[in-house]
């Protein structure tokens, strides 16, 4: 999975799908980091998948990088106003018992078209 994941010829749909799917099935924590992390760094994380990411298990040295790159594109002035606030507010959730929901606003994913 992992391979596949970082094949060069990944598109930002496939990362965001595959990450949705991981989320779904419970993968282990080492796939779960390396398709957080290409998704991340290909740009392509979304409202959407945000309300999915707390579903992945991660070990808490995983939690706390993925924690720093929610906040990295918290603060990303090139993303959509309401995905930055959602990935601000599922980062302020990550705890290190992770006990919320972690999940964007109800307004924010109704803006999700508008972050495509």
């Amino acid at each position: 999975m992992i391979a596949f994941l970082d094949r060069e010829d990944q598109t930002k749909t496939t990362l965001s799908d595959s990450l949705h799917t991981l989320a779904l099935t419970a993968g282990s924590e080492r796939v779960n980091d390396e398709a957080l992390r290409r998704v991340f760094e290909q740009k392509a994380m979304t409202i959407y998948l945000l309300q999915f990411v707390a579903n992945l298990r991660l070990t808490p040295e995983q939690l706390a990088v993925q924690k720093e790159r929610l906040l990295a594109l918290s603060n990303d002035e090139s993303a959509h106003p309401a995905l930055r606030r959602s990935a601000r507010d599922v980062a302020a959730c990550w705890t290190g018992q992770r006990t919320g929901s972690c999940k964007p606003n109800d307004k924010d994913l109704s803006e999700q078209l508008d972050t495509r």
